[in-house]
Order: structure tokens, then C-alpha cells, then sequence
């Protein structure tokens, strides 16, 4: 059968033999009213046009060689315990339609990657995908159950052309392996917060996430122990964005959005060139680990929060409207070249050392309060706009009798008036060294 134009069949009465069902890119996909009567809504063409047509997608890729596309040219819903073997080098278009498992275990994964080999990738384009009806489900290692997809077993390539990856109240991936390219990636399940991730990657190997976008009411979008995400989107309404926890998780030019919970948690990883913006009661960032470049903006809690000795904040911006732009409570942590800004409260809480950097106190703030045992500010410029005479550059938590703090080479600014008493008489500075005729001082330790 030749394919044929629209135009060809807008006279046909209803009943007629043959009808306009998809379109290939170029050309309308004809089929014959008896493919339809017997389910054959998925369809492989051969090099001349012609497609031979199957009742199933297992068939149908099984049936393919490498280089084909499988086609959808309908809705389809698998009601019983069937995953799809994916091969690589077979693809599947689903043309605008979509593919539903809804099964009420939760055990079957919608596509199954076992016999998939390295180096397999498989594209798949323009489609919805919908795992469903789950009634119970695991929350155990991985969230194992009503999945989309899990790998494994080899570092596999899948890329999501256009497609909408869907639960109901299940994970999305599990991977220890692969490499996962685009989709967008939905779940409304609403029933309770759940700290297993949508995405959960392990620690037995390498997984690595590109351009994928995710929406989340109330599960985790990603528990991270050993994958690496670049150019992710995500957003969660009511919980926490994303989790990592482990030195190879790790984030990188992501946009992570939160109106119920922070950000980013976690007690190890990185995180690189990351936006991140929480509107609740949560820090936007409240992780153990290193954070580079990075942009954390918060409506009511701590933008960033580290509370580790193994901490480092370097070249980034915690900016908070009512509460700290930056909170460092550890005196292991490492701070550099940090911009940390308050509308309402100080700009910054500080038990470490403090190189360079901004800090700008709001209406009822310090710029930066020193805290601790061995709080230490050098050539910073701290700027304070409360200048009722109660507030300072370098402030105190609370009201001790004294504070010990190391400080030399700052630049003390007021936005409205000059500055009298720039640092807290409770602070006693300890820093020994003069600064030579160039300005530089050498900073205790």
C-alpha cells in the first residue's frame, strides 16, 4: 500500500476500506480497516513504505532490526504484569499517543533494559508514558516498585525525545548505570510526604541524567548517591526537591524549584552552577558539602545551610528575604568569595573563616554576626542598613559577655550613615598581625 495524501480521502463515507491513521514525518500512514479490527496499532515499515502492523510492543520490537522505528498509531493500556524488552538500536515513535501499564502490583517496570548490552541506546520520541494502578508499593532501596524504568546491568543510553514520563505513586527510574537523556517527568501523588526519589540512583555505579524536567507534588524528585545530573529541572510543590548524599552525587547547571520544603538536602556531593528558589518555611539549600557558583534564593528560611566541617561554599549567593542569606555553624567549614544578603535579618552567621566576600545586613540585621570559636572575617566588605546604633558590620548571636573573633582588612559601609561603631564592643579581636604598607595581613589560623 501506498501511502497517500490527506486530501485523498476526505470523500470517503464512513466504513471505507482504508483510512488516514498517523504520519510519519512526511508522508500519511494508511491502514486497513482489518489492522484496526485486530489491534494492530503498532507498525514497522520496511524500505519501501510498507508496514507490517503488531498487537503488542513486545512483538513488535522483537520483530525489528536494528535500525527501525516502531510506530504507535493509537492508545495503548496493558492491564496485566507485561514489561517492554527494550533493544538497543530499536525505536520507538509513539506519534502523539500514548503507552499505559496499569497494574495493581507495582512489580512490572514499564520497560525492561536486561537484555540490553553497553553501548545499547534507543530513542524515543513524541509520546506519553503512564505507570498506573499500583494499589501498594515499596519504599525500601530504590523505591522498587511501580516504575517506569530500572537499570542495572550495563551503561545503556535512552533518550526521551518529546515524551511525558507519568506515575500515579511510583518512582520514575532506579538506575546504578546509564546514561538518561530529556523528558519531562510528572507525579501527583498526594497522599503524604515520601522521601524516596522519583529518580533514585545507588551507589554501585555511575548514572548520569541530561535536560530532564520533573514535577513533583509530594515525593522527592531525586535521591541522589551516585549520579550525576547537568541541565536538570526541578520542581516540587509541597516537599523536597532534591537529596544527595553521597561523594559522587553530584548536580551541575540546575534549576531546582521548591514551595513546600528546600531545595537541595544532603551530607555529601556537589553541586555546581545551580539556581535554587524555595518559598516556604525550608532552607533553600541546607547541605554538608561543596557548593560552587551556585544561587540560593529563600522567601522565610536560611538560603544556604551548612552545618559540616567538611562544608565549602565558594563563589556563591544566598540571598533570603526574613532570615540569613548564608548560616555556617561548623569551624571546619570553608568560605570564599561568598554574596549573602538579607532584606530583614543579618546577611550572614558565621563560625569559619570568612575570605572576601559580600555581606549585607537587612532592616533588622547585622551584616554578619560572628559566632562560635573561631569566627574569622578578612577583606570583606559588609555593608549594614540598620543604623539604629544596636546593630553592627560584625555582630554577636544573642548576648554573651564577650566573643572572641579574628578580623582584619574589612570594608565597613552603611547604605544610610556613617559608621561609628562598625564592629560589637562584646567582639575581642585576636588577629595579632599588622597590615603592611600594601594592605595585606597575615590571618591567624
Amino acid at each position: 500500500m501506498a501511502n497517500q495524501k490527506f486530501s485523498d480521502f476526505t470523500n470517503q463515507a464512513p466504513g471505507a476500506s482504508t483510512y488516514v491513521v498517523g504520519y510519519d514525518g512526511a508522508t500519511n500512514v494508511r491502514m486497513l480497516a482489518s489492522d484496526i479490527g485486530g489491534g494492530g496499532m503498532i507498525g514497522i515499515a520496511d524500505a519501501t513504505g510498507t508496514y507490517t502492523y503488531y498487537t503488542n510492543l513486545n512483538t513488535a520490537i522483537a520483530s525489528a532490526t536494528v535500525g527501525q522505528v516502531v510506530e504507535l498509531f493509537a492508545d495503548i493500556e496493558e492491564t496485566s504484569a507485561v514489561s517492554v524488552n527494550l533493544r538497543g538500536g530499536v525505536d520507538i515513535n509513539f506519534n502523539g499517543h500514548s503507552y499505559t501499564l496499569n497494574e495493581t502490583t507495582g512489580v512490572p517496570n514499564v520497560f525492561n533494559t536486561s537484555s540490553m548490552s553497553d553501548g545499547d541506546v534507543v530513542h524515543m520520541w513524541n509520546g506519553k508514558i503512564n505507570r498506573i494502578g499500583s494499589t501498594t508499593f515499596s519504599t525500601g532501596t530504590g523505591f522498587d516498585e511501580n516504575r517506569i524504568l530500572s537499570n542495572t546491568v550495563s551503561e545503556i543510553v535512552i533518550h526521551w525525545n518529546d515524551c511525558i514520563l507519568e506515575c500515579d505513586n511510583g518512582g520514575h527510574i532506579y538506575a546504578s548505570q546509564g546514561s538518561f537523556y530529556g523528558g519531562t517527568y510528572v507525579n501527583y501523588y498526594n497522599t503524604g510526604t515520601a522521601s524516596w526519589g522519583l529518580i533514585h540512583t545507588s551507589t554501585g555505579g555511575t548514572a548520569y541524567f541530561y535536560d530532564l524536567r520533573m514535577y513533583s507534588k509530594r515525593i522527592m524528585c531525586l535521591k541522589n548517591y551516585g549520579g550525576k545530573l547537568y541541565n536538570c529541572r526541578f520542581y516540587n510543590e509541597y516537599f523536597i526537591g532534591c537529596g544527595l548524599y553521597n561523594a559522587a552525587a553530584e548536580m551541575h547547571d540546575c534549576h531546582i524549584s521548591s514551595d513546600g520544603h528546600s531545595c537541595i538536602i544532603g551530607s555529601n556531593g556537589l553541586i555546581v552552577n545551580t539556581y535554587c528558589k524555595n518559598t516556604g518555611n525550608q532552607s533553600a539549600i541546607d547541605f554538608g558539602s561543596k557548593i560552587i557558583n551556585c544561587i540560593a534564593l529563600s522567601q522565610n528560611a536560611i538560603a544556604i545551610k551548612a552545618a559540616y566541617s567538611s562544608s565549602e561554599v565558594l563563589d556563591s549567593t544566598g540571598y533570603s528575604v526574613n532570615n540569613y542569606g548564608l548560616s555556617i555553624n561548623s569551624g571546619g567549614a570553608k568560605i570564599r568569595n561568598i554574596t549573602a544578603k538579607s532584606d530583614v535579618a543579618s546577611g550572614a552567621l558565621v563560625s569559619t573563616t570568612v575570605y572576601g566576600g559580600y555581606f549585607e545586613g537587612g532592616a533588622s540585621g547585622d551584616a554578619l554576626i560572628a559566632f562560635g570559636s573561631v569566627p574569622r572575617i578578612f577583606g570583606a566588605t559588609l555593608v549594614l542598613r540598620n543604623t539604629s546604633g544596636t546593630r553592627y558590620c560584625i555582630g554577636v548571636l544573642g548576648s554573651p559577655s564577650s566573643q572572641n573573633a579574628w578580623y582584619a582588612n574589612n570594608t565597613f559601609i552603611s547604605a544610610t550613615a556613617t559608621i561609628t561603631t562598625p564592629v560589637n564592643p562584646l567582639i575581642v579581636n585576636n588577629q595579632t598581625s599588622t597590615p603592611d604598607s600594601f594592605g595585606n595581613c597575615i590571618g591567624d589560623t
